[in-house]
């Protein structure tokens, strides 16, 4: 019999029945919120079953057992795969000793893949061409000393990731220009020898980061949920304007294999469904008509205006000057002056009859800005 028919049955117990449920109702207003929850994977059985080979690859017809381990050809020194579970009473200890084994200072496989891997963040390629094969079938390495040394240094240094990233940014090679020069582009027209700075353009998720930063229309908060995209009626995926949070970094937004959102996949964001050791970039018309046509990036030139409306009032030149500064972070160069001053003139005579003409060249002006190379790749 539940606590309401009982309630009906006797008064009495009704009023003390109808008594706790107030108290529940007041002590339910001041729960706390439920604290978010993540997936684990821990081991709970110090002795795990065993694993056979199996016949042929038929599930039913296991063959010998086999116990953990690596390759022998990897095995340097006394570098070798030990299973010690003295200390861990709910754990066989197998990936403990495989972490162990990896990160070996007697283990030159995992600092040089390491060091490779941050090196080519910084400069686009790695100093071994092929990421994901440091092997005799991989590429050779372009600068072996190199890769040797920082491997060496960043074992040295405790495997810490913050000094080899200053040991790169504070290099010779990473501080040059980006400009060709006829000599080097007659012997190294690939620029394997980093005899200039590589070009590159930005990664898809930091055009559009850029885009809102330059704008002002950046959310800088940190951390929280991630922001939901949906697909719009015209096929595009985006996130909703309304939503709290559309204007953060895209590293909050949602990830799903079906549904990408348009402007990262435009510019070769990497798809879920495969491991992507290396980004491809991409140039294609689609890229450019996006700059031109895309509301996100029209809404962001708008923006880029009224942040130059407020920072200069009426002076055009100092309004270049200082748009090139927020987006380039230089000033323009003379012929990039001279281009600009006609491109605003131009507008100004199509935009003669309309209403806020003024606003609407800014906004071209500021468009063209966000979609020129100058804003979208690293010089």
């Amino acid at each position: 019999m539940s606590n309401d028919d009982l309630a009906e049955q006797s008064d009495d117990f009704a009023k003390v029945h109808q008594y706790f449920q107030k108290q529940l109702e007041q002590l339910e207003q001041t729960r706390p919120a439920v604290l978010p929850k993540i997936a684990v994977l821990v081991d709970r059985d110090k002795r795990p079953a065993d694993h056979h080979v199996l016949i042929r690859g038929l599930h039913h017809q296991p063959g010998g057992m086999v116990l953990p381990g690596v390759p022998a050809k990897f095995v340097l020194g006394d570098n070798h795969y030990e299973i010690d579970d003295t200390d861990l009473p709910t754990s066989s200890g197998r990936r403990l000793a495989l972490a162990r084994w990896v990160t070996s200072p007697e283990n030159p496989l995992f600092a040089r893949t390491m060091v490779n891997r941050i090196w080519m963040h910084h400069f686009g390629s790695g100093l071994v061409s092929t990421p994901a094969n440091l092997g005799l079938s991989g590429a050779a390495p372009s600068h072996r000393e190199l890769l040797d040394y920082l491997a060496t240094r960043f074992r040295d240094t405790g495997w810490s990731i913050k000094e080899l990233h200053r040991a790169i940014l504070e290099s010779s090679v990473y501080r040059q220009q980006s400009a060709p020069r006829d000599a080097g582009l007659q012997r190294d027209p690939d620029n394997r020898l980093l005899w200039r700075f590589p070009l590159r353009r930005l990664s898809a998720e930091a055009v559009r980061d850029a885009m809102l930063a330059i704008s002002g229309l950046l959310d800088e908060q940190m951390y929280g949920p991630y922001i939901p995209t949906q697909r719009r009626g015209d096929g595009l995926v985006a996130v909703a304007d309304d939503h709290t949070g559309s204007r953060r970094r895209s590293i909050f937004l949602q990830q799903r294999r079906t549904q990408v959102h348009s402007m990262p996949e435009l510019f070769d964001a990497p798809a879920m469904l495969t491991s992507c050791p290396q980004r491809s970039t991409s140039t294609v018309p689609l890229q450019s008509l996006a700059m031109l046509n895309s509301e996100f990036v029209r809404d962001c030139a708008r923006a880029f205006g009224l942040r130059l409306d407020e920072q200069v009032e009426t002076d055009a030149e100092r309004r270049i000057e200082q748009s090139f500064m927020i987006a380039m972070g230089r000033l323009p160069a003379a012929e990039e002056r001279r281009v600009a001053e006609e491109f605003l003139a131009e507008q100004r005579e199509l935009y003669a009859d309309v209403e806020n003409s003024e606003q609407l060249v800014w906004a071209d002006y500021c468009q063209m800005l966000l979609a020129g190379t100058a804003t979208l790749y690293i010089e």
